[in-house]
């Protein structure tokens, strides 16, 4: 990777921590923490971490006498994690697919939207089962389907008619995994045992809905492949103000309801 891309992966990684951290990410993370059984002192792993939002909760709840880690493949994403971290945290860049640790280092695995895009799923869940202790629980959590986040349903059906299919599944894909059976056969394929799939609903606020939806068009879609020309962003801009009007408050503002799936369980 030449300097030059680095620095593009970490203006995306900010950009991606500014806007989605806060309206998409930040409210799920007590609740995959205590799923996960994370307490004080314990050792806790964060798989495909991003700007580290799970991480930093999970190194608050174990306190001084716990360690965390967290690993994402994008160099971006880590480097901005470790800017925010604190120094303990052990954040790097590696693949879920081959986690570089021992078995049993952890008491804990957790992983926040991330599963979505591992490309063997049942195998990625089998090295996090790896690497927990005999008395360890995992817990990941993914975006339940189109129909239960009504936003991206509708900005999906936008995207369809005014930029095609590539742009629309482009942001389809993160709401891929909503189905439960098919989570816990991912879940029992990777060895886990004791599952169990836990469904949540939670607010995101974010400050308009040009912000989120100027977010995914130049932010997330791109990452996907995708790049529109600016005059059909703009265009896309502009009609999302009216299309997707329902979701916006009387000053600007946008509140949208987001559903959530987690899969959780434990080595015995």
């Amino acid at each position: 990777m030449t300097e030059h891309e680095l620095e593009q992966q970490i203006a995306a990684s900010e950009a991606y921590e500014k806007i989605f951290v806060p309206g998409l990410f930040a409210q799920w993370t007590d609740w995959v923490l205590d799923l996960a059984g994370v307490s004080e002192g314990n050792a806790v792993l964060d798989v495909a971490c991003g700007t580290g939002v799970l991480t930093r909760a999970a190194a608050d709840r174990v306190g001084e006498t716990g360690k965390v880690a967290g690993i994402d493949l994008s160099c971006g994403m880590v480097e901005v994690a470790k800017r925010l971290a604190p120094e303990a945290v052990d954040l790097r860049v590696a693949s879920a697919d081959c986690l570089p640790y021992e078995d049993g280092t952890f008491d804990s695995v957790v992983s926040q939207f991330g599963m979505m895009f591992f490309p063997d799923k049942p195998h990625c869940v089998g090295e996090m089962a790896r690497v927990i202790g005999d008395e360890g629980k995992v817990a990941v959590a993914v975006w339940d389907d189109l129909e239960s986040n009504p936003v991206f349903f509708d900005l999906v059906n936008l995207l369809d008619q005014m930029a095609g299919t590539a742009a629309a599944d482009a942001l389809r894909m993160p709401f891929s995994m909503g189905d439960g059976d098919e989570l816990w056969s991912i879940g029992e394929k990777g060895g886990l045992k004791g599952i169990g799939i836990e469904r949540q609903t939670k607010p995101g606020n974010f400050e308009s809905i040009r912000t989120l939806v100027e977010g995914e068009v130049r932010g997330w879609l791109p990452v996907m492949g995708v790049h529109l020309d600016e005059l059909l962003i703009s265009e896309i801009l502009d009609e999302s103000g009216t299309a997707l009007a329902a979701y916006s408050n009387d000053d600007g503002s946008a509140t949208i309801d987001l559903s959530a799936v987690v899969l959780c369980g434990s080595k015995a």
